[in-house]
């Protein structure tokens, strides 16, 4: 006969809480439910919040990366503009000092040579209509007034031929080393001018990438904000995943007090059981002199001495491999 005895229910499923979140209905302890019963619903307002809010951040996010991919645009159009103003202002320079190391240019040559015998033929027709006319102002046949005239244009007609010889001396002499000079002076500048614009485009541009890419970002993390809460959101309710006999657990380990309406429970705290009470377990001791007779698989009855009459009637489950030595009072 049996020495001792112990039941114990086989099977117990512990029911947890996914979110951090208000319990709002809990099922009444020692409920007998179904599997797919509604065990445990939670207030979803924190998680509506949330996603609120995130809803919000992303409006924002992509409002703010609408503006940066625009100020990215205008920015790189006006670099652009820059850096085009500075190239041709580099190579109006480079033109300038390629003509002034071709001179004297022909065609400027030839149109100053034209010029200076120009020149030379109407100073020439001046002088001699100013000799012929004194002789005429002798004989009365011109005035004296006429003759002033003739000098005057005479003396004009020298000073332009002079101008134009000087300015075909000019063009012949081609460029000077001063005009070099600057001209060179005026290449360098515009061609460091050039190159700093473009290396300033290419920081600016890249900071302007960083900015949409931080937007994007942002963008991305709202998403994934929203995603969480969205999912949250979906866990309102916890069903039984089978049958079983409701029995709370404990709000903390520090007190007795159960899992009642009101608590915020925590993720993965277990807010209740559900045992199967179509199998118990009982764990009891046999003497040595009768372990023999027991079998796994085989039948059993037990008998209770506070509940005389009744019988249950079981399988043997399992044998212990150790024997345990009692001691007799």
């Amino acid at each position: 006969p049996p020495t001792a005895l112990s039941m114990r229910i086989e099977g117990s499923v512990t029911v947890s809480a996914l979110k951090d979140l208000a319990i709002i209905y809990l099922i009444p302890e020692g409920t007998t439910v179904a599997k797919g019963d509604v065990l445990v619903r939670f207030d979803p307002g924190k998680y509506e919040a949330q996603l609120d809010e995130a809803n919000a951040a992303l409006a924002v996010s992509e409002a703010d990366l609408l503006k940066a991919e625009t100020d990215v645009e205008a920015q790189k159009q006006r670099l652009q503009s820059e850096v085009a103003r500075f190239q041709m202002e580099a190579r109006y320079a480079q033109l300038d000092l390629d003509d002034l190391k071709k001179r004297p240019l022909p065609n400027d040559l030839a149109q100053v040579k034209m010029e200076a015998r120009r020149a030379q033929l109407a100073s020439q027709n001046a002088e001699a209509k100013r000799k012929a006319l004194p002789a005429l102002v002798q004989k009365g046949f011109i005035t004296p007034d006429t003759l002033t005239d003739a000098e005057l244009r005479a003396l004009e007609a020298r000073t332009v031929l002079q101008a134009a010889q000087f300015n075909l001396e000019r063009v012949m002499a081609g460029a000077t080393p001063a005009e070099l000079e600057r001209a060179q002076i005026r290449r360098e500048e515009a061609t460091f001018a050039l190159n700093k614009a473009q290396s300033g485009m290419d920081s600016q541009v890249q900071s302007f990438g960083a900015s949409v890419a931080r937007e994007k970002a942002n963008i991305q993390r709202s998403k994934k904000l929203i995603l969480t809460a969205e999912t949250k959101l979906k866990v309102q309710e916890i069903k039984a995943p089978r049958e079983g006999l409701v029995v709370y657990a404990k709000a903390s380990d520090k007190s007795n007090d159960k899992v009642s309406l009101g608590v915020v429970a925590y993720e993965g705290q277990t807010i209740l059981y559900l045992p199967n009470l179509s199998t118990i377990v009982a764990d009891t001791e046999v003497n040595e002199v009768d372990i023999g007779k027991v079998q796994v698989g085989g039948p059993v009855d037990l008998e209770f001495d506070s509940f005389p009459g009744a019988v249950l009637h079981g399988t043997v489950m399992k044998i212990g491999s150790l024997a345990k030595m009692k001691q007799t009072p």
